[in-house]
C-alpha cells in the first residue's frame, strides 16, 4: 500500500531538502575558504516552510540531536559557520533573494533547454560550487 503525502507536505519536505543542500554547501564551503567568518542564512519568509526551516536549522546545530538521529556522516554537523537562526524575508524585501531567484531561473532554464540565456549561465557556472545536471532540474 502506497503512502498518500498532500502537496503541501511534499512542497515542505522539497523546501527543507533544497535548505539542507544550500546550507551545507555553504558550510563546507566556508570551513574550507574562511578561518573566522560566519555565515548568515536569509530564507522567503512562506507561512508554510517556516516553523521546518527553524527546526531544522535548529537540529544541525544540536550535536545531542545529530548523535540521536544517527546524522551528519560528512563531518560538517553541527554547523560551526552558520550561528545565528535563520533570517526570513518577502522576496520584495531582500535583493539576496531576489537574485536568487533570477540565477535559478536561468540555470533550471538551462539545463531544460526552456530559457534562452546560455550567455547568463555561462557566467553563473564559473561560480557554482556544485554543478547541476538536466536530470535534477527536471525532477524539481
Amino acid at each position: 500500500m502506497a503512502i498518500a503525502f498532500d502537496p503541501e507536505e511534499v512542497e515542505v519536505a522539497r523546501h527543507i531538502m533544497a535548505f539542507t543542500d544550500c546550507s551545507l554547501v555553504v558550510e563546507n564551503f566556508m570551513r574550507e575558504c574562511t578561518t573566522n567568518e560566519i555565515a548568515l542564512v536569509i530564507a522567503e519568509d512562506r507561512d508554510i516552510v517556516r516553523q521546518a526551516v527553524k527546526e531544522a536549522i535548529a537540529l544541525y546545530r544540536s550535536p545531542a540531536q545529530l548523535k540521536a538521529w544517527r546524522l551528519d556522516k560528512k563531518k560538517l554537523l553541527p554547523f560551526r559557520h552558520i550561528r545565528d537562526t535563520v533570517h526570513f524575508a518577502k522576496k520584495s524585501e531582500s535583493r539576496h533573494l531576489q537574485l536568487a531567484d533570477a540565477c535559478t531561473f536561468f540555470i533550471k532554464g538551462h539545463l531544460t533547454n526552456q530559457v534562452k540565456g546560455d550567455f547568463l549561465y555561462a557566467e553563473l557556472k564559473r561560480m557554482l560550487l556544485v554543478h547541476p545536471n538536466s536530470s535534477q532540474a527536471e525532477a524539481s
